[in-house]
Formats: structure tokens, sequence, C-alpha cells
């Protein structure tokens, strides 16, 4: 049971480095030439391991995680 003044535990997701464009401020280095991606099923599992762990959320960025 939560308290109230923690927030729910997040995991951020970046599955790719892969983006259309190449911000000079991107945090993640993203560009369009880069292709390195994690393997889905690896992805799914952890996803999987982290819910046991009591992972709520899920958040989705890397590069452009659409491309």
């Amino acid at each position: 049971m939560r308290s109230g003044f923690l927030p729910a535990r997040v995991v951020h997701v970046h599955p790719t480095r892969a983006c259309n464009l190449a911000c000079a401020h991107c945090y993640s280095e993203s560009a369009p030439g880069l292709t390195d991606a994690i393997d889905v099923e690896l992805l799914l599992e952890g996803l999987a391991a982290l819910r046991t762990e009591g992972y709520e959320i899920v958040s989705v960025s890397g590069g452009e995680p659409l491309v």
C-alpha cells in the first residue's frame, strides 16, 4: 500500500537510438544513421521481470520509438 507521498515505480525504456532528427540538445545522441535497437523478445522479458518487481509505468523514449 502506498503512503501517497511516493510516486509509482517507473521504468524508462529506450528501444532504439534511431531518429529522423539529429538535435544538438538530444540527451540520447540519437540520429538518422543510428540503427542500434534492443531485441523485442529481450525487451518483453525485461518488462515482465520488472512488473514482478513492482514497476507500474513504462515510459518509452530513446531515439524516436516509432521510427
